[in-house]
């Protein structure tokens, strides 16, 4: 499976209530039972990672994930929220 070329929203609060704006703290995207993937190219706002297996609904550890890549990715806080700017971060180009 590839997944490419998305925007995310991930961020965790209202901003517009001032409830947890700029919480830097859920995953853009988690996987449960993979056996490959490539994730590349989208943008996930307010998402701390691209990608985890410890936040989806069962644990990795009952269901492995394994063959996950990811390139060409931008997350963290990647637009201005609240008044905080932006500072987005990058897992690298692809190859």
């Amino acid at each position: 499976m590839t997944i490419s070329g998305n925007y995310f929203t991930a961020d965790d609060g209202a901003p517009q209530y001032n409830y947890y704006d700029n919480t830097i703290y859920v995953p853009c995207l988690t996987f449960t039972v993979v056996s490959t993937a490539r994730v590349e190219h989208n943008t996930c706002n307010n998402a701390w990672d691209i990608w985890d297996a410890t936040q989806a609904q069962f644990p990795s550890s009952d269901y492995p994930n394994t063959a996950i890549s990811d390139c060409g990715n931008t997350y963290w806080l990647t637009t201005p929220v609240n008044g905080a700017a932006a500072d987005p971060n990058s897992d690298g180009e692809c190859s």
